[in-house]
């Protein structure tokens, strides 16, 4: 029984040694299992983080100009996989369930700050935080988490960086992972040339010095702006467009288009054509020519001909209209004259030179300035003495040839002085005046008066006081003790 005991006993011990042993072993592996996951939650958060940093790249002026300061661009999974930057497999959250986003802010006018953050899943230890950072970092990833000391705020790996979460609207809580994007810092000192455009920096696709291709090929190029194109073995193209400047540097014979024998080189803007160089020497021009200067044995256009300095010729015939713009005109090179216009109503002689011809010159007016003179004048318009007239001055002729004048809105011959005699009225009492005014447009050349009655019923000799002018346009006349009628005798002026 004795035995019996201490194989029971043996057994006892046996059992406990190997719980013990278990209890450990379970958690080894437990603690395995929880490092692959975190080194499972650490790549997920280095592929996210990446394509977040793309994506802002790629997005930065959109992003720039949608961000605030403290309401930032959410980027999410379905957005990277959309911008081809995380496969369609990539799970919407890590093996812990937690969620990433990527929250872009304006950090000044010109700068994005960005803050990859998890929410939401299983609250991880601090332990397990600080492991999934650290092996983030190891990825060139500034991961990071969110810690139960401080939950407003993301920390970095060994307290690297430090962002408030209240700058990117969000508040997940402890246990959470995150990871600092930094894109402006490290974007803003790259400086390799890029293949592709990046927002706001359009110096990573340009070069700054010369690049030697060792006689390899530049194949499929869309457009090649350049200052000169230096071809030694020559150039070939289906089409060439000249729209640049500075042409010609090196003398003839280098200044040469030249094509093969039997073609023809034309010059077109989009589908019209402009010109033809034919191989027989013949030249065709569809629209306007412009040249400073046009020497040619014979010259035939359809169209305008049109030179910035001169044309020389013999002759210049024009079927149409002779046109020229601005002051311009037609100019004697020789004697200093021509014809120009400078305004909307007159033609005029330039140089003030004078106009003569041995035929006829017509116009509805003929004004001189100066004196007219004319071996003969012929009046061609026939009125009728003492019909009315328009305007006083004008002159016209009767049917037998006499001269007319316009005279206070008649027509008047030439032949003495026409009189007008007006009365005035009686003078108002004895020894008053009476007076007589003479029409407008005429003066005073003589008057008198008529007696009318005597004031005091006797005859009595009566004293003239007054019987002359009133001014240059009526007559004055006053007798004593008598009523008087004066009158004037007028003539036009």
């Amino acid at each position: 029984m004795k035995h019996r005991g201490f194989v029971l006993m043996e057994l006892v011990i046996a059992l406990a040694i190997l719980a013990a042993l278990s209890i450990g072993l379970i958690s080894v592996i437990r603690s395995q299992a929880q490092s692959k996951q975190l080194a499972i939650a650490a790549n997920q958060l280095v592929d996210f983080t990446n394509a977040t940093e793309q994506y802002v790249k790629n997005e930065y002026s959109t992003i720039l100009s949608s961000a605030g300061s403290t309401n930032p661009v959410v980027i999410n999974v379905a957005n990277l996989q959309a911008a081809g930057l995380l496969p369609a497999s990539y799970p919407s959250a890590n093996v812990f369930g937690q969620v990433p986003t990527g929250r872009s802010r304006k950090a000044s006018a010109n700068t994005l700050e960005t803050l990859v953050i998890y929410s939401g899943g299983v609250a991880l230890s601090q332990s397990d935080l600080d492991e999934l950072a650290g092996l983030a970092a190891q990825q060139g990833v500034a991961g990071g988490s969110v810690g139960s000391v401080d939950t407003t705020r993301a920390v970095g790996f060994l307290g690297a960086w430090s962002m408030p979460l209240s700058n990117f609207a969000i508040s997940p809580g402890a246990g959470r992972a995150a990871a600092n994007v930094s894109y402006t810092n490290e974007a803003r000192s790259d400086t390799a040339l890029h293949r592709q455009a990046i927002p706001g920096r359009p110096e990573l696709n340009r070069m700054s010095t010369s690049i030697d291709m060792a006689n390899n090929n530049i194949d499929n190029g869309g457009q090649i702006a350049a200052q000169n194109v230096d071809a030694a073995n020559g150039m070939q193209a289906n089409q060439i467009a000249i729209g640049k400047s500075v042409f010609g540097a090196l003398p003839y014979a280098y200044e040469t288009v030249q094509i093969n024998s039997g073609l023809t080189f034309r010059v077109a803007a989009g589908t019209k054509e402009l010109a033809a160089l034919q191989a027989d020497g013949s030249s065709i021009f569809r629209g306007n020519l412009y040249a400073d200067s046009v020497n040619a044995t014979g010259i035939s256009r359809a169209a305008d001909l049109i030179a910035s300095n001169t044309v020389q010729g013999q002759d210049v015939f024009a079927n149409n209209w002779f046109r020229s713009s601005g002051n311009g005109g037609w100019y004697s090179e020789q004697y200093g004259g021509g014809w120009h216009m400078t305004d909307t109503t007159w033609i005029r002689a330039y140089g003030d030179k004078n106009i003569y011809t041995g035929g006829e010159i017509r116009g509805g007016a003929v004004t001189a300035e100066g004196r007219l003179q004319a071996n003969e004048l012929k009046l061609n318009r026939i009125e009728s003495e003492g019909a009315s007239c328009s305007e006083t001055g004008l002159n016209a002729r009767s049917s037998q040839g006499a001269l007319l004048s316009c005279t206070l809105g008649q027509w008047r011959s030439g032949g003495g002085i026409s009189t007008t005699i007006v009365t005035g009225a009686r003078s108002a009492g004895c020894s008053l005046s009476s007076y007589a005014t003479c029409p407008v447009g005429t003066l005073v050349v003589s008057g008198g008066y008529m007696w009318n009655q005597n004031c005091n019923g006797k005859e009595e000799y009566q004293f003239t006081s007054f019987d002359r002018p009133w001014g240059n346009a009526g007559w004055e006349a006053r007798v004593q003790q008598a009523l008087v009628t004066a009158y004037a005798i007028c003539v036009p002026y």
